[in-house]
C-alpha cells in the first residue's frame, strides 16, 4: 500500500505540474492574443495617424511651394518696377523740360519780364531736341505768337496739330480762354469736339471733364460740351457691352472693400461646422458695405474750391494737359501698373491681372466715353483729373454703381446656407485600443441646443459602450477551465486519498482564482482609466457644441448688423446724382473779351 500511495502521490504531483503548465500556457496564449489584438489596433491607429500626418504634410508643402512662388513673383516684380521706371525716365524724361517750358511761357505772358529773344531761343532748342513731341512745336507757336510772327505761329500750329490734333486744339482753346478771348476759344473747342468718336476718345478728353468741373470755358463752352456729351450718351444708351464693362469695374471696386476673414472670432464654428467657408464669405460680403460707405461719403462730402481767378484755374488744367502721358509711354505704364499690382497682392498673379485689367482701363490708347467717366470717378490720378472732377464724374456712374452694388449684395446673400450644421468625429488611440467616434451631426438652425446636447451625449455613450465592455474582465469565465481541472483532480484524488484530493483540488483552484483576480483588478483599473479619458473627450465635445452654438448666435448678430448697412449704401449711391453740377466760382461771370483771333 505504501508503494501504491507513493506512486499515486507522484502521479498527482505530476498531474498538478501538468495542469499548472497547461494553465500557464493558456494564460500566456490569452495574454498574447490580447497583446496581438492591441498591437493590431495600435497599428491601425498608427496608419490612420500616418495618413493624417501625410495629408497635413502635403498641404503644408503645397502651401510652402505656393508661398515660395509668390515670394519669387514679388521679387521679380520689384526688379521689373525699377527697370520700367528707369526706362520711362530715360525714354520720356526729356519731355518734362518741354512741359515746364510750355507752362512757363504761358505764365510769362502775364509778367512780361522775359525777353522775346530768350523765348525764341528756348523754343527753338526744344524743337530741335524734341521734333516729334507735339508740345515742342506748340511752344514755338506760343513764342511766335508773343513776338507777332504770324507766319511762324501758323506753321508751328500746323506742325503741332499734325502730331496731336486733339491735344493741340485743347491747348489753344485753354490758352485763348486764359487770355479771355472767348469766341476764339469756343471755336477751337468746337473744332475739337466735332471730330470725336465717343467709342474711341483720346486720353486728353479727361481735360474736358476737368474744364467742365472748373467752369474754365464759361457758359458757352460748357453748353457746347454738354450738347456733345448728351448726344454721345444717347448713342451709347443701347450698347449693353459698354455698360456691362463699367458695371464690372464698379463691381471690382465694391469687392475691394471686402475685409479679411473672421475665423479668429468663430474658432469653434470654423472647426465643427462644414458650412463655415460659406458663412465666412457671406459675412465678409456683408461687412463690405460700411468701409465702402465711409470712403464715398467722405469723398462726396469734401469741398473743392476753384480759384477765384480764371487764369489760375486754366493754368491748373493746362498743367494736366501737358503732363498727360504720351501715347508711346502708355504700354510701359500699363506694364508698370501690372507689376505694382503683383507686389500689392503679394505675388498672386491672378488677382494682380484682374486688378491691372480693371485699373489700367484708364491707360488705354483710346477710351470710350463711359470708360472715361468711370476712370475719372475711380482713379482720377491715373487719368489726370482733380478730386473735384472725380465728384462730377460720379454723377454719371450712378446706374453702374447701383447695378454693381445690388448684384454684389444679391450674390453674397444667396450664399447664406439654408442650414448650419455642426459635426463631431474622432479616432484616437487609448492604451492598446483605438476609440472611434462615428460621425455625428446636428442642425444649429433647426434643433434646440438641449436636444443637440442630449443627442451628442447619447452618441458618445453608444460609441464608447463596446470599447468599455471589451475591457471588462469576466471572472466567472476565466475560472471555468481551472474549475474543471480542479474537479478532475478532486475526483482522482478522493479515489486514492480523500484528504489529499480535497487539498490538491483546493490548492489548484485557489492558485487559479488568485491569478484571475489579479487580472480582473488590472483590467478594471484600465477600464476606469479609459472611461475617465472618454468622459473627458465627451465633456469637451459637449463644451465645443455649446461654444459653436453661442458663436453662431454671435455670428447672426454680427451679420445682421453688417447687412443692415446695405440700404445706407444704396441711399449714398443715389446721392451721387447730386454731384452732377459744376462747382465753380466762374459760373455766370461775365468775362471781358478782347475779340482777337486765335
Amino acid at each position: 500500500m505504501v508503494d501504491v500511495d507513493h506512486a499515486l502521490r507522484s502521479s498527482v504531483r505530476a498531474l498538478q505540474r501538468d495542469v499548472t503548465n497547461v494553465q500557464e500556457m493558456t494564460f500566456r496564449v490569452i495574454n498574447d492574443v490580447g497583446v496581438v489584438n492591441g498591437q493590431v489596433a495600435a497599428v491601425g491607429a498608427a496608419q490612420q495617424l500616418t495618413r493624417d500626418e501625410l495629408a497635413n504634410l502635403t498641404n503644408e508643402f503645397t502651401t510652402f511651394v505656393r508661398r515660395a512662388e509668390r515670394t519669387a513673383n514679388v521679387q521679380r516684380a520689384e526688379t521689373r518696377v525699377g527697370n520700367l521706371e528707369s526706362r520711362i525716365e530715360f525714354d520720356f524724361g526729356r519731355y518734362d523740360k518741354v512741359r515746364r517750358t510750355a507752362a512757363g511761357l504761358v505764365r510769362a505772358f502775364d509778367s512780361g519780364l522775359v525777353k522775346q529773344e530768350s523765348v525764341e531761343t528756348a523754343t527753338d532748342l526744344l524743337m530741335i531736341e524734341n521734333p516729334k513731341y507735339w508740345l515742342a512745336p506748340a511752344a514755338v507757336s506760343l513764342g511766335a505768337w508773343s513776338g507777332g510772327d504770324s507766319v511762324l505761329c501758323d506753321q508751328a500750329i500746323e506742325a503741332a496739330y499734325g502730331l496731336a490734333p486733339a491735344r493741340t486744339a485743347l491747348l489753344f482753346a485753354l490758352i485763348l480762354r486764359r487770355q479771355r478771348r472767348m469766341p476764339s476759344s469756343v471755336i477751337w473747342l468746337r473744332h475739337y469736339l466735332r471730330n470725336l468718336d465717343p467709342m474711341a476718345l483720346s486720353r486728353e478728353f479727361a481735360v474736358v471733364l476737368e474744364s467742365v468741373a472748373q467752369g474754365a470755358f464759361g457758359a458757352g463752352g460748357r453748353q457746347l460740351i454738354h450738347e456733345s456729351v448728351n448726344g454721345w450718351l444717347a448713342k451709347l444708351a443701347d450698347d449693353e457691352d459698354a455698360h456691362a464693362a463699367q458695371v464690372k469695374r464698379w463691381r471690382f471696386e465694391v469687392e475691394s472693400y471686402r475685409p479679411g476673414g473672421a475665423a479668429a472670432s468663430f474658432e469653434r464654428l470654423k472647426q465643427h461646422s462644414p458650412q463655415w467657408p460659406e458663412l465666412e464669405e457671406v459675412l465678409r460680403g456683408a461687412e463690405t458695405h460700411k468701409p465702402f460707405h465711409d470712403h464715398y461719403s467722405a469723398l462726396i462730402a469734401a469741398e473743392y474750391h476753384a480759384s477765384e481767378r480764371i487764369e489760375d484755374s486754366v493754368d491748373d488744367i493746362l498743367d494736366i494737359l501737358v503732363d498727360e502721358f504720351d501715347t508711346e509711354e502708355l504700354p510701359l505704364r500699363r506694364e508698370l501698373a501690372y507689376e505694382r499690382a503683383v507686389i500689392e497682392f503679394e505675388g498672386d498673379l491672378d488677382r494682380a491681372r484682374e486688378k491691372a485689367d480693371t485699373h489700367t482701363a484708364a491707360l488705354g490708347d483710346t477710351l470710350d466715353y463711359l470708360t472715361v467717366q468711370t476712370s475719372a470717378a475711380l482713379h482720377p490720378a491715373d487719368i489726370g483729373v482733380s478730386p473735384a472732377t472725380q465728384q462730377v464724374a460720379l454723377a454719371s456712374c450712378v446706374e453702374w454703381v447701383d447695378r454693381a452694388h445690388s448684384g454684389f449684395s444679391m450674390d453674397y446673400r444667396s450664399k447664406y446656407p439654408a442650414e448650419v450644421e455642426v459635426e463631431f468625429q474622432e479616432q484616437q488611440p487609448i492604451g492598446s485600443s483605438v476609440f472611434t467616434l462615428p460621425r455625428w451631426s446636428g442642425s444649429l438652425t433647426n434643433t434646440p441646443m438641449n436636444e443637440l446636447e442630449g443627442s451628442l451625449a447619447a452618441h458618445w455613450d453608444a460609441a464608447s459602450a463596446p470599447l468599455l465592455a471589451s475591457l471588462r474582465f469576466d471572472l466567472g469565465k476565466a475560472l471555468i477551465k481551472p474549475g474543471i481541472l480542479a474537479a478532475i483532480v478532486l475526483v482522482l484524488g478522493v479515489a486514492i486519498n480523500p484528504a489529499f484530493g480535497i487539498v490538491a483540488a483546493g490548492a489548484l483552484f485557489g492558485i487559479a482564482y488568485l491569478r484571475a483576480a489579479g487580472r480582473q483588478k488590472a483590467a478594471e483599473a484600465l477600464r476606469a482609466q479609459v472611461e475617465t479619458t472618454i468622459k473627458g473627450m465627451k465633456a469637451k465635445s459637449l463644451e465645443d457644441l455649446r461654444g459653436a452654438g453661442a458663436e453662431y448666435t454671435d455670428y447672426q448678430t454680427r451679420y445682421r448688423a453688417a447687412d443692415a448697412e446695405e440700404p445706407r449704401v444704396r441711399t449714398l449711391i443715389a446721392q451721387f446724382a447730386d454731384l452732377g453740377h459744376d462747382k465753380t466760382p466762374h459760373e455766370g461771370r461775365t468775362m471781358r473779351e478782347e475779340g482777337l483771333k486765335a
